[in-house]
């Protein structure tokens, strides 16, 4: 005589898919914010991500005579670093949307860390020229003084750094790695024969 018992492919069916079940005591989730908070998150990194943009089309500095303030030229933030910010600025928004939608902490890492690239293009390549002297202009010395590109750019990094900061706190901790075993469709329980 045969019998296969029931319980054994239940608990296999069963257990085939309690990785869907919302486990008991698990890290809180950007997707378990109240709505409120969720909208101002992405609404502070959409900031910062505009905030570069706009730095870009800003006077980074102007050149004036060492023995006056009036300016006798100025650059842009753009040019003096290739629109570098511009692609960053894009970035930053696709990953602010998916930082907050998802809940993503490997989106709001990169959401910093592309504040941060920001922050160090604006204090390590502008910052030192907005504020150069003894520059030869002619006959003449003359100096650099920052304009309104250098701050646009800097707030702008700090803000994504606050942002991407900000929902890696919410996402909660990644999810350890380890081997998953790959789900295949369910094996049929072997019957025992009975003697």
């Amino acid at each position: 005589m045969t019998a296969t018992p029931p319980e054994a492919s239940n608990e296999y069916s069963r257990a085939r898919w309690a990785f869907l079940r919302p486990q008991s005591g698990t890290a809180r989730r950007a997707g378990t914010l109240p709505p409120a908070a969720r909208t101002a998150l992405a609404a502070l990194a959409l900031a910062g991500a505009v905030l570069l943009l706009v730095a870009e089309f800003l006077p980074l500095y102007s050149l004036h005579l060492i023995t006056s303030d009036r300016a006798i030229s100025s650059v842009s933030t753009g040019s003096h670093n290739s629109y570098a910010l511009i692609p960053l600025a894009l970035l930053a928004a696709v990953l602010a949307v998916g930082a907050v939608r998802s809940g993503s902490p490997a989106a709001a890492a990169a959401l910093a860390a592309v504040g941060l690239v920001a922050l160090l293009i604006a204090l390590l390549g502008d910052l030192p020229d907005t504020n150069a002297h003894g520059i030869a202009h002619g006959d003449v010395l003359a100096a650099t003084t920052a304009r309104a590109g250098l701050y646009v750019e800097t707030l702008g990094a700090v803000v994504l750094l606050l942002a991407g900061g900000a929902a890696l706190v919410a996402a909660g901790p990644l999810p350890p790695r380890g081997r998953r075993r790959p789900q295949g469709p369910a094996r049929p329980a072997k019957s025992r024969s009975a003697s």
